[in-house]
């Protein structure tokens, strides 16, 4: 799992949970990775 402390992301298997803003959004983990990349 990894945990970053801007946004607070967590990747948990094949799913990311993106916390910002008490807001909570399930993203596949190639869209996030394309934008963290």
């Amino acid at each position: 799992m990894v945990g970053y402390e801007k946004g607070k992301v967590y990747v948990k298997n094949t799913c990311v949970f993106f916390e910002n803003t008490q807001q909570y959004q399930v993203i596949y983990v190639y869209t996030v990775r394309s934008k963290l990349t």
